[in-house]
């Protein structure tokens, strides 16, 4: 399930967003699958900033 996730975001800027927070290795692991915990941290932190800029209106 975890590769999914992964497989939608590759290439997009998503990814690059996410390395500058975590770092080009940490992503590295945990689109693999390697680091799972951080893993669901970042997806959670994710689905938090798309639901808020949803609910605001943003786009």
């Amino acid at each position: 399930m975890l590769w999914a996730i992964a497989f939608l975001i590759e290439g997009t800027d998503l990814k690059t967003i996410l390395e500058t927070f975590h770092g080009e290795n940490a992503i590295v692991h945990i689109m693999t699958g390697k680091a799972v915990q951080r893993n669901f941290r970042v997806n959670f932190r994710v689905d938090k900033c798309l639901r808020n800029q949803f609910i605001s209106g943003r786009s």
